[in-house]
């Protein structure tokens, strides 16, 4: 994973438009042009988009993985969606790789009773509803689900950014609890 190349260009313009946005809204945000692509960003764009032909810009999760706070920061860069900016969190659906099993038994049933539970949450967050995403972290089979909460926090940018009802376009269950589940907003 550290050998690997994805020489996509940023967008300073945009970058700037990002942090301008989030400084509106009242939220601390300090560029970086010098700090390099996470996993979590150039693993899924590297698929979608394989020649690195996009620029990107890359926004960082909050330490704290504070719902609200990252609901905030999807509220404040939902105006980017309107200028065909693509706005994507990445994490997974279900996340505990301490429990993954590539043998050939069925999904696990927290596992699918979570992305049950995150497929309700997302739907019922419509945008007159959004606030409805800070109930996330307290959903069923989420301590299990995701251990840590840095690969489930991405959904809330996006979920809280999006103009569309969800809706999931992809569903993948691999070694027994570990959904690669996909959504768009």
């Amino acid at each position: 994973m550290y050998q690997f190349k994805y020489p996509a260009k940023g967008h300073p313009k945009v970058a700037e438009e990002v942090i301008s946005l989030l400084k509106e809204k009242g939220i601390k945000v300090i560029g970086d042009a010098n700090r390099g692509l996470d996993h979590g960003v150039w693993s899924p764009l590297s698929i979608m988009f394989p020649n690195a032909e996009i620029p990107i810009v890359q926004v960082s999760l909050h330490s704290t993985f504070d719902a609200d706070l990252h609901i905030k920061i999807g509220e404040a860069l939902s105006p980017l969606q309107y200028k065909n900016i693509l706005i994507m969190g990445s994490g997974a659906a279900t996340h505990n790789l301490r429990e993954i099993d590539f043998g050939n038994s069925p999904p696990d049933s927290w596992a699918t009773g979570f992305l049950k539970e995150l497929d309700g949450l997302l739907k019922s967050s419509t945008p007159n509803n959004i606030q409805q995403l800070n109930k996330l972290y307290q959903l069923p089979y989420r301590a299990r689900a995701h251990p840590s909460l840095e690969h489930l926090c991405p959904v809330l940018i996006p979920a809280a950014a999006g103009k569309d009802a969800p809706k999931r376009i992809h569903n993948a269950m691999v070694a027994k609890n570990l959904s690669m589940a996909t959504y768009t907003f």
